[in-house]
């Protein structure tokens, strides 16, 4: 009886994922075909008073743990491969300067104002 909303359920969580929301591309034109999706669930309360504490090393820690998928290359032009699990701030290390600012305004503002607003049906 109950299979057909869990189904509903299921699909509706993969479409959810799967969907634009939490995509940012970089409006740079230095950097055509840099992308980043954050996660669009997950977010502590507490997060607010890690970010607010955090040193640049820490911050970009907080990022990382918040990434599901991005296109980007370091300086020399190799892509940078997000690994699963555990993430090192060692892995921006030889990412654009600029390009970090902007992952970490991304970040900022996605988390702070974009989750915040009801989403469009």
């Amino acid at each position: 009886a109950g299979e057909w909303s869990q189904a509903l359920s299921i699909v509706s969580e993969a479409w959810r994922e799967a969907s634009e929301f939490g995509t940012v591309t970089c409006s740079h034109p230095e950097y055509p075909g840099v992308w980043v999706r954050f996660k669009t669930r997950g977010y502590p309360f507490s997060l607010r008073r890690q970010w607010d504490g955090a040193d640049d090393r820490s911050a970009v820690g907080i990022l990382l743990r918040y990434v599901a998928a991005w296109n980007i290359s370091d300086v020399d032009g190799k892509a940078i491969e997000l690994p699963d699990g555990e993430r090192d701030p060692t892995l921006l290390d030889n990412l654009d300067e600029m390009l970090v600012v902007w992952l970490i305004q991304r970040f900022v503002m996605f988390w702070r104002r974009e989750l915040t607003v009801p989403r469009k049906n």
